[in-house]
C-alpha cells in the first residue's frame, strides 16, 4: 500500500468522490512526489463511477473487485499492477469513512456520533449497546446489517425522526424500551398488531398492540421477538 491517506481527503472533502478535478488538484498538492501513473488511475476510479460504487457498497465482494479490474483494464487500458493500487486505496479510504462515525469494541458497537439522515451499521457488529443511538434525531433511517444478534436497553431512545428501520434475520433480542420515544418510526399492521423487520419479513418483531381493540392474537409463524410492553395498555386482551 503506498503512503497516501485519501480518508483525510474524503473527510474534508467529501464531494471528491464524484468530482475527479478537485481530487487531481488535491492530491498533486497533497502528495507531489507520488506517481503520476497513481494519481491518474486514482482520478479515472473517480470520472467513470466506480470510486461512488465503493462508496454504495455494503460489503465488497470479489466478484465487484474483479468486474472493476476489468473495467479498468479494457475501457481505459490500466495497468493492473496501477489499478490493484488504486483501488485498494480506495476501498480502504471508504471503510474509513463507515467506521468514523462509530464506537466499536471487540465486535459490540458502543457509541454512535454521527449527523448522517442514513445510517448503516457496519457489518461484524453483533451487538448494539445500551443508548447507543439515543438522542440521535438526525437519523431518518437505518441499516442494521445480518450478524447483528442483539440490540440493548434504550437503544434507539428518543430518536424523533426515525422513520425507517431494517432489522437482521439474524437478531435474537431486543432489550427494555429500544425504541422508546420514536413517534415517526414506520411499522407494517396486522390483525392489529405494529410490526418491524425487515424486506423479507416485515413482522420480525411485534412491536405494539392497538390497545382499545386486541382481544386476541395470533402472531404470524416469522415471528421471533416480542417487544417490551408490547401488550401493556391492551386490557381487552385475552389470549396469544
Amino acid at each position: 500500500m503506498i503512503d497516501l491517506e485519501l480518508g483525510e481527503i474524503l473527510k474534508k472533502y467529501p464531494d471528491c468522490v464524484t468530482n475527479g478535478v478537485k481530487l487531481r488538484a488535491i492530491l498533486l498538492d497533497t502528495y507531489p512526489d507520488i506517481s503520476k501513473a497513481i494519481i491518474n488511475t486514482l482520478i479515472t476510479i473517480v470520472n467513470c463511477g466506480i470510486a461512488k460504487e465503493i462508496q454504495l457498497c455494503e460489503q465488497i465482494s470479489n466478484f465487484e473487485l474483479s468486474r472493476w479490474q476489468i473495467k479498468l483494464e479494457d475501457d481505459f487500458g490500466l495497468s493492473e499492477r496501477f489499478i490493484e493500487i488504486g483501488l485498494n486505496v480506495w476501498v480502504k479510504a471508504i471503510n474509513d469513512l463507515r467506521y468514523i462515525d462509530f464506537q466499536i469494541l471487540e465486535g459490540k458497537l458502543l457509541k454512535y456520533t454521527g449527523l448522517s439522515r442514513v445510517v448503516r451499521v457496519p457489518t461484524g457488529i453483533k451487538h448494539i449497546g445500551d443508548e447507543t443511538f439515543k438522542n440521535c434525531v438526525n437519523i431518518e433511517s437505518i441499516i442494521i446489517p445480518e450478524g447483528v444478534e442483539y440490540i440493548g436497553n434504550y437503544a434507539f431512545e428518543n430518536c424523533y425522526n426515525l422513520e425507517n428501520i431494517s432489522l437482521p434475520q439474524s437478531l435474537k433480542k431486543v432489550g427494555y424500551n429500544a425504541f422508546w420515544h420514536c413517534p415517526r418510526l414506520k411499522t407494517t399492521d396486522f390483525n392489529n398488531i405494529s410490526y418491524i423487520g425487515n424486506s423479507n419479513n416485515p413482522y420480525l418483531i411485534a412491536l405494539k398492540g392497538e390497545k382499545d381493540f386486541l382481544v386476541q392474537c395470533s402472531l404470524p409463524q416469522s415471528t421471533k421477538i416480542i417487544y417490551s410492553n408490547a401488550f401493556m395498555d391492551c386490557i381487552k386482551l385475552k389470549r396469544i
